[in-house]
């Protein structure tokens, strides 16, 4: 669950714990019982299946899997959500059923096996719908779902204290109806929707696997509060930033470089000859980089 204080006015804005305390770091823990668990067992694990382990066996030593979900795979964190469909189609949560986003499930999903997921928020100006787009074909062949919200204000921007509370509704819900790998979620934003991705992975960083940014500056994040240095978790970072971008100068893309490694994140950095745009390759290339982290490095 994402919540936000209701203001967003100098603060932390969110809050991915599920406490509906107005903490910002994020503790990992979605069912809001402060034991640090997704489960909301109990029992301090983050799997939910009532073993410490996470192998789902009753032994603390562990047998390698400590998902319980008896592949193998230390890195997938089933959600056991019932199924749902494939492909394209409009969604929203039943807190919030007038205020819609975009789904895209690859037809290569299996409900019986947890998938990655990519939360993408549009530009300034964009919508859901549109910018879902940029991400299609790269989901269709890598096996990723994406989830795309549109802001409160139609696209014009992002409020985190209105915008948040609906994004935490939407990820609970796809969490609940498809099988999703809540150990790979990944946040992605572009120019506004990169400002506000900022904020949003830095301040919960233990829920998001990786960030990518495409156009954005960390001082939305700066003025927030919110900082590399004092996070929960070490999440990496891929940033792709144009030299010529006339909106978001290149400065701002170093600055947020320099200030995320000094406080001992992986980052990715690429420039590339446009201005406030996404070059060419930069969602593959991004892809490619964050899709190997989880949110247990």
């Amino acid at each position: 669950m994402v919540q936000g204080d209701g203001d967003g006015a100098g603060q932390r804005v969110v809050d991915l714990a599920g406490q509906g305390d107005g903490e910002a770091t994020g503790d990992g823990d979605k069912t809001g019982d402060g034991d640090g668990e997704r489960g909301g067992d109990g029992d301090g694990d983050r799997t939910g299946d009532g073993d410490g382990a996470g192998d789902g066996d009753g032994d603390p030593t562990g047998d390698g899997d400590p998902t319980g979900d008896g592949d193998g795979d230390p890195d997938a964190c089933p959600s056991n959500g019932a199924g749902g469909n494939v492909g394209l189609a409009a969604i929203a949560s039943a807190q919030y059923p007038n205020t819609p986003g975009t789904i895209l499930v690859p037809q290569s999903y299996d409900p019986s096996e947890p998938m990655p997921m990519m939360l993408a928020l549009h530009g300034s100006g964009d919508t859901d719908d549109n910018f879902v787009n940029l991400w299609a074909g790269i989901a269709e062949a890598e096996g990723f779902i994406v989830l795309v919200p549109e802001s409160l204000s139609g696209g014009a921007s992002w409020n985190p204290g209105g915008d948040t509370p609906i994004i935490s509704a939407l990820l609970d819900t796809v969490e609940a109806q498809w099988n999703v790998d809540v150990c790979r979620v990944y946040l992605t934003g572009y120019s506004a929707g990169a400002h506000y991705g900022y904020m949003l992975g830095l301040a919960n960083s233990s829920y998001f696997a990786a960030l990518g940014v495409q156009a954005g500056s960390l001082s939305y994040a700066e003025q927030g509060g919110i900082w590399p240095n004092a996070v929960e978790r070490q999440i990496a970072v891929d940033i792709h930033h144009g030299v010529n971008d006339p909106g978001v100068p290149f400065a701002h893309a170093e600055h947020a470089r320099d200030l995320l490694e000094g406080a001992g994140h992986v980052v990715y950095f690429h420039s590339h000859p446009g201005g406030h745009e996404i070059g060419p390759g930069n969602p593959q290339e991004m892809w490619a980089n964050i899709s190997t982290h989880t949110v247990m490095d």
